[in-house]
């Protein structure tokens, strides 16, 4: 989030006085934070609720694109094969879609069709964690711009793919 635009609230959403300590996130774990002190108003023996969050935009609001205007950064690779000894698992190298996955100690395959990402349109009708809007439509993620395959150890072995989503 934009720090500058963080703010403290108490249970009933009214601004409270707040200090950052931190310019910048700190890092505890692979979590970001920040360090803030509030004016906390506490009655004895009780407790109060704040919260910090982002002040809303005035003058303009953000827009946040899923679009890209990126075109595939290189030529198209044969399947990726990322194998232990359990699992063999191979990736076409066009799309990233998963085209086989072979169960190593019985030899059989598990995969009836290939499998990839698909990106589902749903309605915004006050959607939260619990509640999920009307299904609009869903389209395969297949347009895939770049595939990079991480260096390999002992240890892992993997590949990132960077997909364009119309």
């Amino acid at each position: 989030g934009d720090l500058s635009r963080l703010e403290a609230i108490d249970h009933l959403g009214r601004p409270v006085r707040m200090q950052l300590l931190d310019a910048e996130p700190r890092e505890y774990w692979g979590h970001g934070y920040v360090r803030a002190l509030v004016d906390a108003d506490v009655p004895a023996l009780g407790y109060a609720a704040y919260a910090l969050r982002e002040k809303p935009v005035e003058g303009y609001s953000p827009f946040y694109s899923l679009l890209s205007e990126t075109e595939r950064v290189e030529a198209p690779k044969g399947p990726v094969t990322l194998e232990n000894a359990f699992l063999r698992a191979a990736f076409d190298g066009h799309t990233g879609a998963l085209i086989s996955l072979i169960d190593k100690p019985s030899g059989k395959e598990l995969l009836s069709a290939p499998a990839g990402l698909v990106l589902t349109m749903m309605s915004d009708d006050g959607m939260s964690a619990w509640r999920i809007g009307r299904h609009l439509k869903s389209a395969p993620v297949d347009d895939m711009v770049s595939l990079t395959e991480l260096p390999a150890g002992e240890l892992r072995r993997g590949f990132v793919a960077e997909y364009r989503v119309l």
